[in-house]
């Protein structure tokens, strides 16, 4: 083994003693350029820290608004329905629009989509908007809103409920083709394996099986009624021994009938 390399020699005190001493000395020789980089870095850790906690905190405040705004809309909606329900049994008036009772609630959810663009509290107001107008089967109005909760590419289960929800709402407008799009985008969805990583993702039965029976749904509108089946008979390949292979079964034989 070289000299100056052993373990042996790397062990002897004089040679310790050696090292710290040219160590020591190429620090005093460049003394400037080590505090120039300490501080660089100190700096850089700090404003990763700055940046981190304004962002905790900034996201942490956009969502306490966005639960505010939730809470003060679904104690309106539960008033107006309530007092709604009371009046028309007693004088049956004429039920006032929940749209125009909630008028002041629904603009705080679209204002707090533009003040806090971009983070959960704005996906989370798109939904709750989006949902609301769906449960008024005001189709069209609702799609809207989805679309802008998927552009924002949220995590796997919002990008999931935002693409069955804008496939849903095209089908109940009638609109079939461009419903089965956006089923397909999530029938679409894989899970490969590349070398030693795993790549893309997968959803579970739930999903794929809604998926399909969306898109069947759709054939069987637009009077295809063999491409039907074969996408409801897709869900008994895929799951077998499951309710929605069943489901997609009985809804298979209804199609021969």
């Amino acid at each position: 083994m070289t000299k100056g390399t052993g373990r042996k020699y790397l062990k002897r005190p004089d040679v310790f003693l050696e090292r710290l001493r040219g160590l020591y000395a190429w620090v005093e020789h460049n003394l400037l350029k080590v505090v120039f980089g300490s501080v660089i870095v100190f700096i850089g850790v700090a404003i990763f820290i700055s940046i981190t906690a304004y962002q905790g905190h900034k996201e942490n405040k956009a969502l306490t608004a966005y639960y505010l705004a939730q809470k003060a809309f679904d104690q309106k909606r539960t008033e107006l329905e309530t007092k709604t329900s009371k009046e028309n049994k007693k004088d049956k008036k004429e039920e006032v629009s929940l749209e125009k009772g909630l008028e002041k609630e629904i603009f705080e959810l679209k204002a707090l989509t533009q003040k806090f663009s971009g983070s959960k509290a704005s996906l989370l107001s798109y939904l709750k908007l989006g949902e609301f107008y769906t449960e008024q089967s005001q189709y069209e109005a609702a799609i809207p809103f989805y679309q802008k909760a998927y552009d924002l590419k949220p995590d796997r289960f919002y990008t999931l409920l935002s693409i069955y929800n804008l496939g849903y709402l095209h089908e109940k407008k009638g609109d079939c083709p461009k419903a089965m799009e956006w089923f397909q985008k999530m029938t679409d969805m894989k899970k490969q394996r590349v070398l030693l990583w795993t790549v893309g993702y997968r959803p579970n039965g739930f999903w794929l099986s809604n998926a399909y029976f969306g898109m069947a749904r759709c054939h069987a509108v637009l009077n295809q009624k063999d491409l039907a089946k074969d996408t409801y008979l897709r869900v008994s390949d895929e799951f077998p021994n499951t309710q929605y292979a069943d489901q997609a079964q009985g809804y298979a034989e209804l199609l021969n009938e």
